[in-house]
């Protein structure tokens, strides 16, 4: 017996298949008959999905459409899909230095792990995918953050106390911005006892427009061990994210942007 969940899949899936094929909004009526339900239980299906996002309903002609979540939910697949496709980049910078490197997205003020290849020689927090950091005490929140304005970063701040992090963190926005500005004169962000005293952060981002995606390509080392490696970590970090960039500018062409595309 097909469940309440699999009959509005069924149901989403015809809406967007007939929608397709004929450019016009689609009935309940047709939706019903289709799929061979009663309107009634169409109808509250068709809510339930307006109200989520994934329909919208016609004023004139009291059709539906897909709605814009349908497209988001498409382009979040999509990013999945291209995200894997990265993930020897990454690699390739453990194999690199034998250290943890990762790729960060950035959330709201945090920073969210969404790839990682965690170091046996070096245990690290944020090199755990689902893990969330302070995106005002961590290089990939600084290389996320690097192109916004003083009050840009203050809205995005506005509810953080910047208490925590390293002892190298700042400590507001202000302090944020003058040194994102430094940052961007350097081949890649360097944040040294930022997020964990004695670690030292490389991170550089890579962003792609048409899937209007910006990711942060991270590799963290135990300050002891860097030896004179600053510019060299540095600058294999900055080209790593060059890679991400042009994979993910390859795999774009046929990825759905957020809302209903152009007709």
């Amino acid at each position: 017996m097909a469940t309440t969940v699999d009959k509005g899949l069924l149901l989403l899936q015809a809406l967007a298949a007939e929608e397709s094929r004929t450019g016009a909004p689609v009935t309940n009526t047709w939706l019903a008959d289709q799929l061979n339900l009663d309107q009634a239980q169409v109808s509250r299906m068709l809510s339930a999905l307006a109200a989520a996002g994934l329909a919208e309903r016609e004023p004139e002609s009291r059709g539906y459409r897909v709605g814009s979540g349908y497209f988001d939910i498409g382009a979040a697949a999509m990013r999945v899909e291209v995200l894997a496709k990265v993930r020897p980049v990454i690699r390739g910078l453990l194999h690199a230095w034998h250290e943890p490197a990762w790729l960060s997205v950035l959330s709201r003020g945090q920073v969210l792990t969404v790839q990682a290849e965690p170091s046996q020689w070096f245990p690290y927090f944020p090199v755990r995918v689902g893990a969330m950091t302070p995106a005002w005490c961590s290089g990939p929140g600084r290389a996320l953050t690097q192109g916004l304005s003083r009050d840009e970063l203050t809205t995005l701040f506005r509810d953080e106390t910047f208490v925590g992090g390293g002892p190298g963190a700042v400590r507001d926005p202000l302090e944020l911005f003058e040194r994102n500005l430094q940052s961007a004169k350097m081949v890649a962000v360097v944040a040294d006892s930022e997020f964990e005293h004695d670690v030292v952060e490389f991170s550089a981002p890579a962003q792609c427009d048409q899937l209007d995606m910006a990711v942060a390509v991270s590799v963290a080392v135990p300050k002891h061990r860097i030896s004179g490696r600053t510019t060299t970590i540095a600058t294999s970090v900055a080209e790593a994210a060059q890679g991400v960039t042009a994979l993910l500018r390859a795999a774009s062409p046929i990825a759905p942007k957020a809302g209903r595309p152009a007709p």
